[in-house]
């Protein structure tokens, strides 16, 4: 995995490294930390990260030669993973669509879970059904409405009984 091909780039990239020269005539350096076990801890060799001037691109020494440099560069076109079967590019490209489908596959499931709950809430919801203390209160409400009214209909028909003895 990622472990992998940290260490078989830190591997190339220094063995190329190693047989060029910085700036100031620098040579036989890491360009990556020696100790280095894998992706998480893949760091630039100290002397590197103290001074860039380190950085061996040349392969003789002179100013301007970039031979190292294109050299690291072309690492990706070795065959330097799977036992000499498969190139650096190529594994990464692959490291890289499985790290994508990964991701693609854990955010599928996560929409399906989210759809799931959504689900299974309105199920919830649907079972539940109403709360009995809200239908008691609604027939408390709906009580008092209909004894209100009944009394106002009372005091209209006693209103029009005065009217008619009247007339």
């Amino acid at each position: 995995g990622l472990d992998t091909f940290a260490l078989a780039l830190a591997s190339e990239v220094n063995a190329l490294h190693r047989t060029g020269y910085g700036l100031g005539g620098s040579t036989g350096l890491d360009f990556f930390d020696a100790n280095t076990t894998g992706a998480a801890d893949i760091a630039l060799s100290q002397e590197v990260a103290e001074d860039e001037g380190k950085i061996a691109a040349s392969a003789d020494g002179s100013t301007g030669n970039g031979e190292i440099a294109l050299a690291i560069f072309n690492l990706q076109n070795e065959l330097a993973m799977e036992e000499g079967t498969t190139t650096l590019g190529g594994y990464y490209a692959t490291l890289a669509a499985d790290v994508g489908a990964l991701k693609q596959g854990a955010e599928n499931e996560l929409m399906e879970s989210e759809l799931a709950l959504q689900q299974l809430e309105s199920w919830q919801t649907s079972v539940e059904g109403v709360s009995l203390d809200e239908e008691m209160a609604n027939l408390v409400r709906y009580q008092q409405a209909y004894t209100a009214v009944a009394k106002f209909l009372s005091a209209i028909d006693e209103m029009l009984q005065v009217l008619i003895a009247v007339a």
